[in-house]
């Protein structure tokens, strides 16, 4: 534990020198490209989930109205 005079707000200097730090622009770029890869793999399959989507709602709104489980 520490002792009671020490100060806890004092700079701790290390070995290692400060850090700069910089744009990381390899990895901006990386994640657009990804985000572009899944949008193009999407946008094929979004006719699909919007006729699964609207299917399981017009399921459910019939079993609400008929009160079938």
């Amino acid at each position: 534990m520490d002792s009671p005079d020490t100060q806890p707000n004092k700079l701790l200097r290390t070995v290692t020198a400060p850090y700069l730090s910089r744009s990381d622009s390899e990895m901006n770029i990386l994640s657009i490209l990804y985000g572009l890869g899944l949008v193009l793999i999407l946008i094929p399959l979004l006719p699909f989930i919007i006729i699964l989507w609207s299917l399981s709602f017009l399921r459910t709104t019939t079993q609400r109205m008929f009160g079938i489980k």
